[in-house]
């Protein structure tokens, strides 16, 4: 891209201060980077909060996720605060029931919890090895290439549809989400961040065309692309994966920014001069 990326960035920062957006407010109620910086400080995530990272992140799947904040506590408490065997036997058709009472399901809500099961057996029986590979990457934080090949090779085992590991309802975009609820550093590949930052509009990320794809292949060079970006803007780039992801999905998330939508308010950014996106 010819825009200096330092710029783009501070564009994009006064774009949403101009709507009132306290986006460094917003990006830390995530609570990702607060995951993640326990990581670098030592901190293991037990079970239960890889249970509840993935559970947060089906939940979020096809909704506005500032909708599912009020929730959270009692989203806890109906999923037996995380607690494996509880869930593994739980009736299925209670926890859709509960989840749905409080307007926190989505369209995929009856497979996602029909997964569940499985899903948690599968965290349990790889729990250890997740957090060996994650210490992995804390114990090299600094060698990008090192722990982003560690995260394309989780992300593999538990996304791949050949693995006998393989997470059901859980894809490419989810998975980042998993982790970085778990503490991991990673950039989500979700339709917001591909819309935003593909060719079609500021083109950080050369190889993607269609903000819909689910290549996996394309993803994962997406990924490479977005920390390469982020590495000319920042000083401490490993922290900073997680919250340049999270302010590019501010940009154009519903209830949040919503600058770069599908239908994009061009004349609330900034970036309209600076931009590829071409009105219909």
């Amino acid at each position: 891209m010819s825009l200096e990326p330092k710029i783009l960035v501070k564009l994009v920062k006064e774009s949403l201060e101009n709507k009132s957006i306290d986006f460094e407010k917003e990006i830390n109620s995530f609570g990702q980077i607060h995951a993640e910086k326990s990581r670098i400080h030592g901190k293991g995530f037990t079970l239960q909060e890889h249970i509840k990272g993935l559970v947060y992140s089906l939940l979020s799947r096809q909704r506005v996720w500032k909708s599912l904040l009020p929730h959270l506590k009692k989203i806890d408490s109906i999923f037996y605060f995380y607690a494996p065997e509880k869930l593994i036997n739980a009736d299925l058709e209670w926890l859709i029931e509960k989840i749905v009472e409080i307007n926190c399901g989505n369209m995929l809500i009856e497979k996602q919890m029909k997964a569940l099961s499985d899903n948690i057996k599968i965290l349990k029986k790889l729990h250890s090895y997740i957090e060996m590979k994650i210490n992995e990457i804390y114990k090299h934080h600094n060698d990008i290439i090192r722990g982003q090949n560690i995260v394309e090779d989780l992300a593999n085992r538990l996304t791949d549809p050949k693995s006998e590991d393989k997470l059901k309802q859980v894809g490419n975009a989810l998975i980042m989400e998993y982790f970085k609820n778990i503490g991991v550093r990673s950039m989500k590949p979700d339709t917001h961040i591909l819309r935003i930052c593909g060719r079609k509009r500021l083109g950080i990320l050369e190889s993607v065309e269609d903000e819909n794809t689910n290549n996996s292949n394309l993803l994962r060079k997406a990924q490479k692309e977005f920390i390469d970006f982020v590495s000319k803007i920042s000083e401490n780039v490993p922290i900073d994966i997680v919250y340049y992801d999270n302010l590019f999905w501010l940009f154009g998330a519903k209830e949040y920014g919503e600058i770069c939508t599908k239908k994009p308010k061009c004349y609330q950014c900034l970036l309209l001069k600076l931009c590829n996106y071409k009105q219909d």
